[in-house]
């Protein structure tokens, strides 16, 4: 037996804790299953979207365990388990549910790899002179690998699953360059993809932060006129040329009345992505009706509408995984980390991450 601690929460109106239970390793889990011993795991907003959305009377009273992102070391495994997983393998993944008593808020992990396929083999990152070295060599492998597999994934799906085809003379828009989702979609984009201008909407204190990163452009919405501020850099630096895709990952509807300026023609493929609806998420608050509003709904369905539209949802497949492998073999992908934290140091992490002001990944060491 041993001792499994997990970060929980029974609704939003109970604050998280540290439950503790004893574990069996040897019949805790099936056949089909593995279980990991947890190192590191990152939060991410969902997380506190989903604690604060749970109401007893929707999601019941037992304890519900935080967390998406892992890395770790594989302590068991099933008979029935793919040989590539095995005892002592190291790991990093997406654990992909909503609510129960498992998550990577813990120290233990228990799941299928064959249904939750976003697992993959812990990468070494390059280190030293030629390597991307965005965290100045500040973090061990244990938490880059913990940091990316949601924000990563979810940038995945924007490149893939609805562009036919990127080439040099690709445009994508981005609303919101400093989220850690736009973060990795820029590295893929650029470096994978060899997309040729992608231009990203921020702060424009943020500028200098986010060019290492590959941007071909940056637009500042601090002055109000962002859609001035881009049309002013489509007809200077782009020739006049729409773009294939808008990417907006924090919840914005200013180009919805103009879309078709700056879009080009629903016929071509062109998408309207977005990872939050059409508004930004209060997660120290967040109500149904801003989770899941109406407007979104009816853009997904509304056959009239002008334009492709859609929001993006990560998958527990294993692509996503594969392709980070592979970057990060090359020295193409790099997360970026804001700040680790112990264990019993969750509500300072919960904390910096609702603040907003977070400039990379929040990661929690669980075991050293």
């Amino acid at each position: 037996m041993v001792q499994q601690r997990s970060i929980t929460f029974v609704d939003g109106y109970s604050k998280p804790a540290i439950t503790t239970t004893e574990l069996d390793l040897d019949n805790c889990f099936k056949d089909d299953e593995i279980v990991i011993k947890v190192k590191c795991c990152a939060i991410n907003p969902i997380d506190m979207v989903v604690y604060g959305l749970s109401t007893t009377w929707l999601t019941g009273c037992k304890p519900k365990t935080f967390g998406r992102d892992f890395s770790g070391v594989i302590v068991r495994a099933g008979s029935r388990v793919d040989p590539q997983w095995k005892v002592d393998d190291e790991v990093n993944g997406q654990y992909v549910h909503l609510l129960g008593d498992r998550g990577s808020f813990s120290d233990y992990l228990i799941f299928n790899p064959a249904k939750n396929k976003s697992i993959a083999h812990m990468q070494k990152f390059p280190r030293g002179e030629g390597a991307l070295n965005y965290n100045e060599g500040k973090y061990d492998d244990w938490v880059l690998n913990a940091s990316f597999p949601l924000v990563y994934g979810t940038a995945d799906s924007v490149l893939a699953d609805y562009i036919k085809k990127w080439t040099p003379e690709s445009r994508i828009l981005v609303i919101g360059a400093s989220t850690q989702v736009s973060n990795c979609l820029i590295q893929i984009a650029k470096r994978h993809y060899n997309i040729g201008t992608v231009v990203g909407i921020c702060n424009k204190n943020s500028f200098e932060y986010n060019e290492k990163f590959g941007w071909d452009h940056l637009v500042s919405y601090n002055d109000g006129k962002t859609i001035e501020n881009v049309t002013k850099l489509m007809e200077e630096k782009l020739g006049g040329e729409k773009f294939d895709m808008i990417f907006d990952s924090v919840g914005n509807t200013d180009f919805f009345p103009v879309i078709d300026k700056f879009l080009k023609p629903k016929s071509t493929g062109s998408y309207f992505l977005t990872v939050v609806g059409d508004n930004k998420l209060d997660y120290k608050n967040p109500t149904f009706r801003r989770a899941m509003p109406l407007s979104v709904a009816w853009k997904k369905i509304n056959p009239f509408l002008g334009f492709n539209y859609s929001t993006v949802l990560v998958k527990p497949i294993d692509r996503y995984m594969k392709l980070s492998t592979e970057m990060i073999q090359k020295n193409q992908f790099e997360p970026v980390i804001d700040s680790v934290y112990e264990f019993d140091q969750y509500q300072e992490a919960m904390d910096k991450l609702l603040t907003n002001k977070a400039k990379g990944k929040i990661v929690i060491r669980v075991n050293k």
